[in-house]
């Protein structure tokens, strides 16, 4: 965290997880993951010569009716009691042009769960149509929409063949998690939108605190390399 001096100094949970240590859900996928009848592409997951994570995706190509391929990866980071601030780090590279063409949205998140309750801290970066700019919103798990963002957030182009550096910042009360702040490239963007807790989400019992990540690809199923750094989480 030392590249953002304006932050709090946070606690590190986890930093740059190994490579193989990356889960994919069962259900991962729209078009359905290994335990659904719908067909999921495929993937390989290795390191970059800088030690990054090199993903490379073969998604199923999908009918206009069909939601199209993603890929969803999770990391869990081991459960903390009292979490009340916690932090990300995350960076994503799409080496070429076409890379990033391939790809409809690069999606991160962390979610924390207390005996079933779920605090669910989402993001997105949403390329235009025409690939010369992004959008950034929001997960709004309650509703299970993406949301935009209530102010502008500029991520400065290119937006392939170099490292988009990501810090975001939540704080989680008993009842809300608020999004209070995005980072791109050490520039800080105020968010402070809040949604409520997601009560009984999961049975009682289930606790738990990961980071992932998910590549959603694009209706023709186009195959395409990404790297990911440093997809850690802190808490103060």
């Amino acid at each position: 965290m030392s590249s953002y001096s304006a932050l709090p100094i946070f606690k590190p949970l986890v930093l740059a997880p190994d490579p193989n240590s990356w889960l994919q859900a069962e259900n991962s996928g729209d078009t359905g993951g290994p335990s659904m009848v719908v067909p999921h592409g495929s993937y390989t997951l290795g390191e970059d010569e800088n030690g990054n994570l090199r993903v490379g995706l073969s998604p199923v190509s999908a009918a206009s009716s069909t939601p199209w391929d993603t890929f969803y990866f999770y990391n869990d980071v081991g459960f903390q009691t009292d979490v009340r601030l916690l932090s990300q780090e995350i960076g994503f590279n799409f080496p070429t042009a076409a890379d990033f063409a391939a790809c409809e949205a690069f999606e991160w998140e962390m979610e924390y769960a207390v005996n079933g309750d779920v605090w669910n801290c989402g993001w997105q970066v949403l390329p235009a149509a025409d690939s010369n700019s992004v959008q950034v919103r929001i997960f709004n798990d309650t509703l299970q929409v993406w949301k935009a963002l209530p102010t502008s957030v500029t991520v400065a182009a290119p937006f392939f063949g170099r490292m988009i550096r990501i810090v975001t910042e939540h704080t989680l009360t008993a009842d809300h998690e608020t999004h209070v702040a995005v980072w791109f490239d050490g520039k800080r963007f105020p968010v402070n939108v809040s949604q409520q807790v997601l009560r009984g989400r999961w049975p009682k019992g289930v606790n738990y605190l990961h980071t992932a990540f998910q590549f959603d690809c694009k209706q023709a199923g186009t195959p395409f390399t990404a790297i990911v750094a440093s997809a850690g989480v802190t808490e103060k």
